[in-house]
């Protein structure tokens, strides 16, 4: 036989409460319904405002100004600017004893920054050569042995003489062990030769 289930009692739980829930609904509605009422209205009566006040010119006056501006010129003279260090002229350097034209030091000075003054022809040409042939050699010892050294070595910048009445006289020291002096328009000996006894280098 089969077993009835029991019956179980009935639930007691009180109903949903709906109409609270509609209430507050329909208030939240009506708030914003009367927020978009009022920005509106507001709205309309910013905009009606603006465009029922007309723009009106400034006013002016029909009478002349009792007290006219008059330009005076200044009864003070232009200034001129004082120059900045960067406009100052840079001296040119200048041989060592201006007494004496030419080249009478190495590079013309004792700072070594003068190398005569011009114009260069645009395309020099040789005069002269000396030796006609063949090098300014001697053989010199040092503590690599004994070799063979020609021509005129570090410096090797002449020393040039202007005479008066127009002579230029060249004088250079050479690895022939000696000093040469020569007319330097023609490259003509014009004193003998100064023997040093060993390498002459850098300017007499």
């Amino acid at each position: 036989m089969s077993r009835t289930p029991p019956i179980r009692p009935a639930s007691h739980r009180p109903p949903p409460r709906y109409g609270f829930r509609r209430f507050m609904a329909v208030l939240v509605l009506l708030a914003l319904a009367a927020l978009a009422w009022k920005v509106a209205d507001a709205t309309h009566l910013i905009g009606h405002h603006t465009g029922a006040l007309p723009s009106t010119p400034p006013p002016t006056s029909s009478h002349p100004s009792a007290h006219p501006s008059t330009h005076r010129p200044s009864t003070h003279p232009p200034t001129t600017p004082s120059p900045t260090p960067t406009d100052a002229v840079i001296p040119t350097p200048g041989p060592i004893n201006t007494a004496y034209p030419g080249l009478t030091t190495f590079r013309g000075n004792a700072t070594r920054d003068y190398y005569g003054e011009g114009p260069l022809p645009t395309h020099p040409k040789i005069l002269w050569e000396y030796p006609p042939s063949g090098g300014l050699c001697s053989t010199s010892s040092d503590l690599f042995g004994t070799r063979t050294w020609c021509g005129t070595g570090w410096t090797g910048q002449p020393n040039v003489i202007q005479h008066p009445g127009g002579l230029i006289e060249v004088r250079e020291g050479a690895y022939d062990k000696a000093y040469h002096f020569w007319n330097g328009l023609t490259g003509a000996v014009l004193r003998p030769d100064l023997v040093t006894g060993d390498l002459a280098k850098g300017s007499a």
